[in-house]
């Protein structure tokens, strides 16, 4: 493992922040009022977005930290020096659950079935693609540069902007959404310690790359929707 700290620590605000910035734009760019209001208003945006979002946020969310934590078993020391990131991870694994039966329970009250064994959509192979190019990697510090550090914001960003869409019409739903969005800064922190646990600085080069697939990935996601 690196002994340049500050190198590394350097390295992991950078990344976050570069993808961020990414992240934030590409939802600004999709998830405008002017597309909300082309599928018809609040209720129609929630019928068309929240059984997608379900079950990206089940899927998505818990598979890349529940396969982090088996890695870090077997590469690190999960009882004594890395007990704070299989606590953080299993804590990722309960909001994630929770924000999936929150947007799976708000889908079936606004008339669309969400059954997160069943469901399936016209872009699901996207859906699938992204979550695999979050999940398919050997080293855990791979997986948290294609999710925590760098992607992984897209959901707050998209919790917040359909919060913000729908609160004039529907407050308490608002608040839901708004609420989901707090819980992902402790993902974003549990995945920066992963990263300046296990990375060395010969892994910067392939976590960009990974990164910036899982980008590409969230954007073609975000084009078909």
């Amino acid at each position: 493992m690196s002994s340049d700290l500050p190198t590394l620590a350097s390295f992991v605000n950078d990344f976050t922040e570069e993808y961020r910035i990414k992240m934030e734009n590409a939802v600004e760019k999709y998830f405008t009022d002017e597309y909300f209001d082309s599928l018809g208003g609040p209720l129609e945006m929630m019928k068309k977005q929240f059984a997608s979002q379900a079950w990206r946020e089940f899927y998505i969310g818990c598979l890349p930290p529940a396969r982090q934590m088996t890695q870090i078993y077997e590469l690190g020391d999960p009882y004594d020096r890395d007990r704070d990131l299989i606590v953080g991870l299993g804590e990722q694994i309960r909001d994630e659950v929770k924000h999936a039966k929150i947007y799976a329970n708000l889908s079936e009250q606004v008339g669309v079935p969400c059954d997160l064994a069943t469901w399936t959509a016209d872009n699901y192979d996207r859906l699938v693609a992204k979550c695999r190019l979050a999940t398919e990697w050997e080293k855990p510090q791979y997986i948290a540069a294609g999710f925590q550090v760098s992607t992984e914001i897209v959901a707050a960003e998209t919790s917040r902007r359909m919060g913000e869409y729908v609160q004039d019409d529907y407050p308490e739903i608002a608040k839901t959404l708004f609420d989901i969005t707090s819980d992902e800064g402790d993902h974003i922190h549990c995945g920066r310690l992963i990263v300046k646990r296990f990375a060395t600085e010969d892994d910067f080069d392939f976590m960009h790359e990974i990164a910036e697939k899982k980008y590409n990935a969230a954007l073609r996601i975000l084009e078909s929707l």
